[in-house]
This record gives structure tokens, C-alpha cells and sequence, in this order.
């Protein structure tokens, strides 16, 4: 399985968003990305909460952003 590829901030937070939904089973969510249930419970608690693992990829990426756009 893949892990978080692509554009990876959107669909971390998508994920999330889908698992804070009690009517989305966390297996249909992981089927939805392509990733395995393991991988989508190491990013995401059961309530959508970011796990370190998530925080640490978003911070990765709003760092990068944040210095592409002051250059």
C-alpha cells in the first residue's frame, strides 16, 4: 500500500475529516486513499484527531509553503 502521496496536506485533512464522521467506517476511509488501515490509524485517531505523525507532515509542508511563498 501506498503511504500519504500527492497532494498530501489535502487528503491528510480530508481523511481526517472523514474519520470525525461516526458514519464513515476508518476501512472504507483507508480504501478511499489507498493506504492500509495500519497506515490510516498511524496518521489518524479513530475521532480524526492527528496523530504525531500527521502533525509532523503538515508542519513539513506548511513549512515549505511558507518559504516558497516569501521568495
Amino acid at each position: 500500500m501506498q503511504c500519504w502521496t500527492g497532494k498530501t496536506r489535502k487528503k491528510l485533512k480530508t481523511a481526517m475529516a472523514m474519520m470525525s464522521d461516526r458514519d464513515n467506517a476508518a476501512c472504507d476511509v483507508a480504501a478511499e486513499f489507498g493506504v492500509s488501515l495500519s497506515t490510516l490509524y498511524a496518521y489518524v485517531d479513530v475521532k480524526g484527531n492527528p496523530r504525531a505523525r500527521a502533525n509532523e507532515l503538515l508542519a513539513k509542508h506548511r513549512t515549505k509553503r511558507d518559504t516558497t511563498s516569501q521568495a
